[in-house]
């Protein structure tokens, strides 16, 4: 079972960055599914912390991007990442002392919610600058 399914409104045009996302959703519906199933937190967490790892790099390929193309919003969307990463940070702190069924829905919630609005806004500008700078 999965919740979040990649399709082509998700894409954003530049094939890294999709390619990126398919992995996020494919782990975002590893966590749900692990929720589903019952699984134990130290399986919730280990998912959490695969999740937390591959945003971090992602979000490093994105800013590598921006920067490179001297992206106009730059600091914007750096600021979007930074408060995700904040967030994220808080949430996988908060799991290591207890990670509850209902705390595992809330990160799953978040990060699902938090992801397709950056997608269909945030990245597709970004998206838009990038290909103006021959980057598909």
């Amino acid at each position: 079972m999965h919740l979040l399914v990649w399709n082509e409104d998700l894409s954003v045009g530049i094939t890294s960055l999709d390619d990126e996302h398919k992995v996020f959703i494919t782990l975002l519906n590893k966590l749900y599914e692990a929720i589903q199933f019952g699984k134990t937190s130290t399986v919730l967490q280990q998912i959490l912390d695969e999740l937390v790892t591959y945003t971090v790099i992602h979000f490093e390929h994105e800013e590598e991007y921006m920067v490179a193309t001297q992206y106009p919003d730059f600091e914007q969307h750096r600021q979007d990442h930074e408060a995700f990463r904040e967030k994220l940070m808080h949430l996988q702190s908060k799991s290591q002392e207890h990670l509850s069924t209902g705390l595992s829905n809330e990160i799953f919630a978040f990060m699902k919610d938090w992801f397709t609005h950056h997608i269909l806004n945030v990245d597709k500008a970004l998206a838009v600058h990038l290909k103006q700078k021959g980057i598909s």
